[in-house]
């Protein structure tokens, strides 16, 4: 027969205690668990809007960017902005999206709003990205519609909205506005880009250093083809014939 040993009232109150700890201990994990699952969603629908300030002088847009991959290129602004779109666009987790080579067209969406960013004029600027026809919408200052935009290595340099070696598009936004914008893509070959917005002002001030740095190193390509056309006329080899070819390639 077994006996059953009798615990002590110290021993039983401990033992009581302990398994207090515990289920309050496993319902408090399981509460966090619950609220970790569910507040990043929340987070994420709010993180989708970017929000201007006056402490930066630009801002880089990309994992702000939602998307939505147009296999038939048949959509247009009014579809992609109906009330009923939105759910279908994806959010962008890339710093540079890429959408590798594609026939599709690539819808991209920006929510933006200016708190007190000190500018009603800004700047969407692509950076060293090689496409062949963008589309810009920006909602009307008077709300009625979008004002429609042109970009792209296809499209000619008197239709674009600004003269610059990149694509850039005009997006006025007062403060204390939101705005959600659109951008259409299509590409005959990769399709990648980056975008950062600026405010007018400091873009204007970063143009001058981009175009000294430019016109710097155009100067020292011009200057090493001129160097080297005085050799190939002394020397007459063809591999200095295919090296000016090469240079002169790389100014133009």
């Amino acid at each position: 027969m077994t006996m059953r040993k009798e615990l002590s009232y110290p021993a039983y109150t401990k033992r009581k205690r302990v398994k207090g700890i515990a289920r309050g201990t496993i319902l408090a994990l399981l509460l966090a668990g619950i609220l970790l699952g569910v507040a990043p969603a929340g987070r994420a629908q709010n993180d989708r809007v970017l929000s201007l300030a006056s402490s930066a002088t630009h801002y880089p847009v990309d994992l702000y960017l939602d998307y939505f991959e147009d296999t038939a290129g048949t959509l247009t602004i009014e579809d992609v902005a109906s009330p009923d779109f939105p759910g279908r666009f994806v959010p962008n987790a890339d710093t540079v999206p890429n959408f590798g080579t594609t026939s599709s067209t690539i819808w991209v969406r920006l929510q933006v709003a200016n708190m007190d960013a000190g500018s009603d004029d800004w700047r969407l600027a692509f950076s060293d990205a090689l496409l062949s026809h963008i589309d810009f919408y920006a909602p009307a200052i008077d709300g009625d519609g979008f004002v429609h935009q042109r970009g792209g290595y296809m499209v000619p340099s008197v239709e674009r909205p600004y003269s610059h070696p990149q694509y850039i598009f005009v997006l006025p936004l007062a403060t204390g506005d939101t705005t959600t914008a659109y951008l259409r893509m299509q590409n005959d070959f990769a399709l990648q880009f980056s975008l950062t917005l600026w405010p007018a002002a400091f873009f204007e001030q970063h143009n001058v250093t981009y175009f000294l740095l430019l016109g710097l190193a155009y100067g020292m390509l011009l200057f090493i083809l001129i160097y080297h056309l005085f050799v190939a006329a002394s020397v007459r080899t063809t591999e200095h014939f295919y090296f000016l070819v090469f240079l002169a390639c790389a100014i133009l």
